[in-house]
C-alpha cells in the first residue's frame, strides 16, 4: 500500500512540474560563447626613411593625471610608462602624422606594444584609436604614427577627426545615464549587478556592427558590440563609480576573448558579460563574480607580458592578472541561490525569486542526487504559490521557469 501511495505522489509531483526540458550543457555554452577575434594592437616598423622635419614633438601626459585605477600603467616598467604617457597625449589630442616618443630602447617594439595596450586598457573612454600603427626611428628618436596618409602608409582613426568630439560627448551622456541610475543602489555589488544586467539586456552581439563593436561606444551608444565592447563598457561605468575594474585577455576554443575583473571590498572577481548575455532570457549570471578556478573551466587566460617574446606574431598577452579566489560576492552566494539535495531548501530559493518578481530562478546545481526528482519535489512544495513549468541547464546553472498564477 505504501508503494502505491508513493507512486501516486510521484505522479502528482510530475504533473505539477510539467514540460521539463533539460538542454545539453555544451550546446548551451556554444550558443552563448560568441566567436570574434580580439584586435591585436601591435605596430609595424616601416622600412622607408622618414624626414625628421615631418616629426612632431608632443608633451607626454603628466603622471599625476594618470589616475588611481590605471592598473596597467602601474604594471609597466619606466620605459613603457614614458611611452604610455606619449600615447595618451596623442590619443586625446588626436595627433596626426609622426610624433617623437624619445630615445629608442633595445626592445622598443615590445615596449611600444605593451605601452599601447596598457593605454587602451586603462582608458575605455578612448574608442577612436586604431589597433594597427606604424613605428620608425629617426636618428636615435623613436617615432610613432596612429593617423597618417602618405605615399607609403595609410592608417586612420576609427572616426574622422572632426567627428570624435561629438561621438565622445554621446558616450559621456550614455555613461552618465548608467551611472546616475546605478547610484540609486547602496552597495558596489548592487551597482555592478545593475550595470551587468543593463548591458546584457540593451546590447546586441553582432560581428557585422562596424568598427565600434570593439569599444565602449559600440556597447553604450550603438547598443551593438562583441566581447571587447561589453568589457570596456563595464569597465568604463564601474571606474566612473569608483569601483576598480580591469580587462582580461583570453581564449575560448582558439578564438580571442575578453572579460573583466572587478574589485569589491579588497577581493577580485571574474565577470564575463558576453557569456551572461542571453538572446532569449536577457541577463543570466553564471559568470557573475566567479573565481579563477571557475572561469578556467571553459576560459583560457593568456600569459603575462614577456619582454623576450616577439608579439609581431600576434601572440596575445595580459599586463596583469589579479588573483580571484573569493566567492563572497558571487551571484549565487549572495542570494543563496542553490539547487541542493534538500527539496525544501531548493523550494525556498525558488520562492525568493518568485517574491522578488523575477521571471525565472537561476540556481547553482550542487546536488549529489537526481536533480529532476528534487525539482519535482520542490514544485510540489510550491504548488500553492506558483506553477513550475520547465527548467534548462547551462553548465552548473539551472534555470527554473514558473508561472506566478496563484
Amino acid at each position: 500500500m505504501k508503494r502505491v501511495a508513493a507512486f501516486v505522489l510521484a505522479l502528482l509531483i510530475t504533473a505539477a512540474f510539467c514540460g521539463c526540458s533539460l538542454k545539453d550543457t555544451k550546446k548551451a555554452i556554444d550558443n552563448i560563447a560568441q566567436k570574434a577575434g580580439l584586435s591585436n594592437e601591435t605596430g609595424t616598423v616601416v622600412s622607408y626613411k622618414v624626414n625628421g622635419s615631418e616629426v612632431k614633438n608632443i608633451t607626454p601626459a603628466n603622471e599625476n593625471n594618470i589616475g588611481r585605477f590605471a592598473d596597467c600603467y602601474y604594471a609597466l616598467d619606466d620605459t613603457q610608462k614614458a611611452l604610455y604617457r606619449y600615447f595618451l597625449t596623442a590619443a586625446n589630442e588626436r595627433v596626426e602624422g609622426w610624433f617623437s616618443c624619445g630615445k629608442a630602447g633595445e626592445n622598443f617594439e615590445n615596449d611600444i606594444t605593451a605601452a599601447y595596450k596598457a593605454m587602451l586598457c586603462d582608458n575605455p573612454q578612448i574608442f577612436w584609436m586604431p589597433s594597427n600603427y606604424v613605428i620608425t626611428k629617426v636618428k636615435d628618436n623613436l617615432c610613432v604614427a596612429f593617423c597618417i596618409d602618405d605615399d607609403e602608409t595609410k592608417i586612420d582613426f576609427l572616426l574622422k577627426k572632426d567627428e570624435i568630439d561629438t561621438a565622445a560627448a554621446s558616450l559621456e551622456r550614455a555613461v552618465d545615464s548608467v551611472v546616475s541610475e546605478a547610484e540609486a543602489f547602496s552597495s558596489d555589488y548592487e551597482k555592478e549587478l545593475f550595470v551587468h544586467d543593463r548591458l546584457c539586456k540593451n546590447c546586441k552581439y553582432d560581428l557585422s556592427g562596424g568598427d565600434m563593436i570593439y569599444s565602449s561606444y559600440g556597447a553604450l551608444v550603438n547598443g551593438v558590440c562583441v566581447c571587447e565592447g561589453y568589457s570596456r563598457a563595464m569597465q568604463l561605468c564601474l571606474l566612473r563609480m569608483g569601483i576598480d575594474c580591469c580587462l582580461v585577455y583570453g581564449e575560448f576554443e582558439d578564438v580571442g576573448h575578453m572579460w573583466n575583473k572587478v574589485k569589491l571590498e579588497g577581493s577580485w572577481y571574474n565577470l564575463d558579460i558576453t557569456w551572461d548575455a542571453h538572446e532569449k532570457h536577457g541577463a543570466l549570471h553564471q559568470y557573475f563574480n566567479v573565481t579563477d578556478d571557475e572561469i578556467k573551466r571553459d576560459h583560457i587566460v593568456l600569459d603575462l607580458f614577456d619582454k623576450e617574446k616577439d608579439y609581431k606574431e600576434e601572440l596575445g598577452f595580459n599586463l596583469l592578472n589579479y588573483a580571484a579566489t573569493s566567492r563572497q560576492y558571487n551571484f549565487f552566494s549572495v542570494g543563496n541561490r542553490y539547487l541542493t539535495d534538500s527539496a525544501s531548501d531548493t523550494a525556498d530559493a525558488i520562492q525568493r525569486e518568485i517574491e522578488a518578481g523575477k521571471p525565472f530562478a537561476e540556481l547553482l546545481d550542487i546536488t549529489t542526487g537526481d536533480m529532476s526528482e528534487i525539482l519535482n519535489s520542490a514544485a510540489y512544495i510550491l504548488r500553492d504559490k506558483a506553477k513550475l513549468t520547465s527548467y534548462s541547464k547551462i553548465r552548473d546553472e539551472v534555470i527554473v521557469f514558473f508561472e506566478n498564477t496563484y
